[in-house]
């Protein structure tokens, strides 16, 4: 009989801890709530019109082959660069535009070079600087002169404001006072040989 109610308390114990477990679990939420539309986990729907891959790319036009340069070959020595400037227009046959502020002389040996490499290694020799616009050909000497440049900028104003404050409190919780104490405090209760004890340490005999 005794080993009998000793087996039955583990399986009432184990019964009624299954039955806790479905309880708690039927008090719980059918269903989980449903997140915001501003959440920030949710799930983006995936794209199902994809378009078709294209089939055929778009041509690009064939590229225009740029004509050819026409070189020189120039060899010169201790020339005034007003004078050799002036026979390269003439017989590139083109305009020549040339300022009364050049001075100094160059010697050079070009072979087979275009217009622009000579000009580049005569401004080496004399401070000169130049411009081919529209078949002109533009020399003067090379100073310090003004030019407007068109610069692109964003047209904002922008403000800002900042405050910065600061607070300090300081309080007191309690109050004390100290003084002087007399009589040890407080008197004993007990007796000794027949008087009375007293706060102060010390016995008095009957």
């Amino acid at each position: 009989m005794i080993s009998y109610i000793k087996l039955i308390k583990p399986v009432s114990a184990l019964f009624a801890t299954l039955c806790l477990s479905i309880l708690l679990a039927s008090c719980g939420p059918t269903r989980p709530p449903e997140p915001s539309t501003g959440h920030i986990d949710e799930v983006k729907p995936v794209q199902t019109n994809i378009p078709a891959p294209v089939s055929q790319t778009t041509l690009l036009p064939a590229p225009i082959k740029r004509p050819q340069l026409e070189t020189y070959t120039v060899v010169v020595s201790g020339v005034s660069a007003k004078d050799l400037l002036f026979s390269m227009a003439r017989d590139a046959r083109i305009n020549l535009d040339i300022h009364d502020d050049i001075e100094g002389r160059v010697t050079l040996n070009a072979i087979d070079q275009t217009l622009p490499q000579i000009l580049e290694r005569i401004s080496q020799q004399v401070d000169i600087r130049y411009s081919i616009e529209d078949n002109n050909l533009r020399v003067r000497a090379d100073r310090p002169y003004i030019q407007t440049y068109i610069i692109d900028y964003v047209n904002i104003s922008r403000e800002s404001r900042g405050v910065v404050r600061v607070a300090t409190t300081i309080g007191s919780t309690g109050q004390g006072s100290i003084g002087n104490t007399s009589g040890g405090g407080s008197s004993g209760g007990g007796s000794s040989g027949g008087g009375s004890s007293s706060g102060g340490g010390s016995s008095s005999g009957g």
